[in-house]
């Protein structure tokens, strides 16, 4: 980050095709230590500006070239966190006309401070220190904007970020990567010309859905063009949304093997009701009066003992896992009890011996009773489906560990809005103490507004991304305090002043409400009262009004009505 001196040490670009304004400008400025570059032309400075000129001293006669077009689309595409400070020298007299004509010639893009001629030499170097000050400021905020970019593109899933006109304001590598395009062409571009054929789809519907409902929405789709599953993830932030798209495909193959899984397990059944004799499925025959136990060679196979071996139901009970003999004890007993079916169903692991590995087995049995309802014979059929529960163990393990991953991908997403959030606090504070000053101009203090404004929504928008965490858990917490409704009000019409004036809107305040502090979390609550002004400037057309009114209902409660000339809703 750059100090003091090397702010001051920041060249001044200068575009003074007539006179001695440029040669006197720049004798002036390099007499206060501060280096300047004369240009030609303003089509010479257009071609040469970027992100790092600190700032630009122009003649008024340099403004009626052709080549002015060319700087002013330059400003239209700067980044959002460039205010690049723009002095403007007019000439004496009819100053009035001449600074509402080149105002409204750059109109809301220009940063404009006007010099009238003759301009002392003080006058000149205060403005340039303070228009050097004002941008070091921004290139701060530049880095803070890098940091969080580094940060959010380390995010492997697809990441980007679109405005309420679906204009792209952030776009990760990953998300670049699916659209095939270069993410600087992206940003500015709407969603709608990166993928023409999601106008009219399930993504155009979710995204307005989330926008206008300001609730999440989700959903999952198999894309053609990139072979894969991919999950869609739409959030509502501060004017806009986040789109977080990821690639699901193994976890649907999963899927798919877990179902194929259940129709063979399926099979098996059906084919043990149709076939018992068949080779693959052993039968038992159990008599408890006797203790008599017969085995098939299959059951017997099953429970890893040779053909010719001697059973009894001891040899049976040995043969189950430990843990789960208490299953036969257990399915022997329910089905002598009369409410019950006299059929059983059950599964559980045979150990067998040394040199075998562990095996699942699936009884189904059925007992016989005589006329006092004692049981004369549990007979049944027994099946190894020891591949099809490993493949259910392994999809089930697969489907934790997948789950576990979504959890950890929230938390870093909890964890990146409190890493971007850190950032902004020295900031804020910087701005509120240099604002205390009072011996500060007013054009520096315009410019701390400026960047007051753009850092509190940064806050806002990194505060929502957090939000989002906290409702996918459904751990979002309201913190009640005392508020007060009107400095929230106020404090939402500040934020938005730019876009007021932009459009050039008037706004009406009615605070009738006399008891005008309530018990609400503030920030919601301040949340709330933006939305509603964001909203009432972007549909109401320029040179409107909006009235904001305040009063006590009866049970003395504060009643705020937001009312505009926009186009409104339709009952």
């Amino acid at each position: 980050m750059k100090n003091e001196a090397e702010v001051s040490c920041a060249a001044v670009s200068i575009v003074a095709p007539t006179g001695r304004d440029a040669t006197l400008a720049a004798g002036t400025l390099h007499a206060a230590g501060i280096p300047s570059i004369i240009h030609a032309s303003v089509r010479d400075l257009a071609e040469q500006i970027d992100g790092n000129t600190h700032a630009v001293l122009l003649a008024e006669e340099a403004l009626n070239t052709v080549d002015l077009d060319k700087l002013l689309a330059w400003l239209r595409g700067r980044p959002t966190w460039c205010d690049l400070p723009l002095l403007i020298l007019t000439s004496g007299g009819a100053r009035e006309d001449a600074s509402a004509r080149i105002l409204n010639l750059f109109g809301s893009i220009g940063n404009v401070t006007l010099l009238e001629r003759p301009l002392q030499a003080m006058t000149l170097v205060t403005a340039v220190q303070a228009a050097l000050r004002a941008r070091r400021r921004q290139l701060e905020v530049r880095e803070l904007v890098e940091q969080r970019d580094t940060i959010l593109a380390s995010i492997s899933d697809a990441f980007s970020a679109l405005d309420s006109d679906w204009r792209y304001i952030y776009v990760n590598d990953k998300a670049a990567e699916y659209a095939g395009v270069a993410k600087e062409q992206m940003i500015g571009r709407t969603v709608w010309e990166i993928y023409p054929e999601s106008v009219g789809g399930v993504f155009e519907e979710s995204a307005r859905s989330a926008l206008h409902t300001g609730k999440p929405a989700h959903f999952e789709r198999f894309y053609e063009r990139w072979n894969c599953w991919l999950e869609t993830r739409i959030y509502p932030a501060a004017g806009g949304v986040v789109v977080l798209r990821a690639d699901i495909t193994e976890r649907k193959n999963h899927d798919v093997l877990m179902r194929q899984s259940d129709e063979r397990l399926k099979e098996s059944e059906d084919r043990l009701r149709l076939a018992t004799e068949a080779a693959s499925i052993g039968t038992f025959d159990f008599n408890p009066q006797t203790g008599e136990l017969s085995l098939s060679d299959r059951a017997k196979a099953i429970f890893n003992l040779a053909p010719d071996a001697a059973v009894t139901y001891a040899t049976y009970i040995g043969a189950l896992h430990p843990d789960d003999r208490p299953i036969a004890h257990a399915a022997a007993d329910a089905v002598l009890e009369p409410t019950r079916s006299d059929h059983y169903d059950i599964v559980y692991r045979v150990v067998g011996s040394a040199a075998q590995n562990e095996r699942w087995v699936a009884e189904r049995g059925r007992v016989l009773l005589d006329a006092e309802r004692r049981p004369t014979r549990y007979i049944g059929t027994l099946i190894d489906i020891t591949e099809q529960k490993n493949a259910e163990i392994a999809l089930e393990r697969a489907k934790q560990e997948a789950e576990e991953a979504n959890r950890a991908k929230d938390q870093f997403l909890a964890m990146l809005s409190h890493e971007l959030r850190t950032p902004l606090t020295p900031v804020l504070m910087t701005i509120a103490s240099l604002r205390r000053q009072t011996d500060i101009s007013e054009e520096l203090r315009r410019d701390l507004d400026v960047l007051q404004r753009n850092v509190e929504l940064e806050a806002l928008l990194i505060d929502d991304l957090l939000d989002l965490t906290r409702i996918t858990h459904g751990k979002l917490e309201l913190h009640r305090d005392a508020a007060d409704v009107h400095a929230s009000v106020e404090h939402a019409l500040k934020i938005s002043a730019e876009d007021l004036a932009a459009k050039e809107l008037r706004v009406t305040r009615s605070f009738e409400a006399r008891e005008h502090h309530c018990w609400a979390d503030a920030a919601r609550l301040q949340q709330v009262f933006w939305n509603l002004v964001k909203n009432a400037v972007k549909f109401t057309s320029r040179g409107g009004e909006i009235t904001l009114h305040t009063h006590n209902d009866e049970q003395h409660d504060v009643v705020v009505e937001i009312t505009d000339t926009g186009i409104g809703i339709a009952p």
